[in-house]
């Protein structure tokens, strides 16, 4: 039985994730910013973060885990104001500048991270394009740039890191399809 850290957990995709691991018989430890959550499952824990702080409750703390980082501000969720700009950059970016943190100073002792970004790092295009194409020069992609150079500082750290640039999620309970 593995333990996996989920960041972003209570999300539609963290959500459908930690289903996914709990059925092959994982532990799943889920970061929230929502204080008190608990689960009718065992095998789901909830530990409190706060990225903006760089906290993760003091009282927690794990010998060996892998880390499935989902964190960030929906980019469909609301219009696009200066504000929101910042707070979808700043929910990726310190997100991961919180976990650095914690493996750092070995609160958390992980050897494995697989960090999302987006396709939005891609210009659009008609072709098929391939993960070493360059990014493009929109908020998007700058978005994701900052968000994957920060995900591969944890490489320093001997944590095997790997990004995972997620296209437009498609669900009948959400994501894109929730519109229709």
């Amino acid at each position: 039985m593995a333990t996996v850290i989920i960041t972003g957990g209570t999300g539609m995709v963290g959500t459908l994730l930690s289903k996914m691991l709990i059925d092959r018989g994982d532990k799943v430890i889920i970061l929230t910013t929502q204080k008190k959550l608990s689960h009718p499952n065992a095998q789901i824990q909830y530990v409190y973060w706060q990225p903006s702080q760089q906290l993760i409750d003091l009282n927690f703390g794990i010998d060996s885990c892998s880390i499935i980082n989902l964190a960030g501000a929906g980019v469909a969720d609301k219009r696009w104001s200066p504000a929101r700009k910042i707070e979808i950059r700043d929910s990726r970016v310190m997100s991961l500048q919180t976990l650095y943190q914690a493996i750092a100073t070995k609160q958390i002792k992980a050897n494995k991270v697989v960090s999302a970004s987006a396709i939005g790092y891609y210009a659009p295009s008609m072709g098929i394009l391939h993960e070493t194409a360059p990014a493009d020069q929109h908020f998007l992609s700058e978005t994701c740039v900052l968000w994957e150079h920060e995900a591969l500082k944890l490489q320093a750290l001997q944590v095997q890191t790997a990004i995972a640039r997620i296209g437009i999620v498609l669900s009948q309970d959400g994501g894109a399809l929730k519109a229709f």
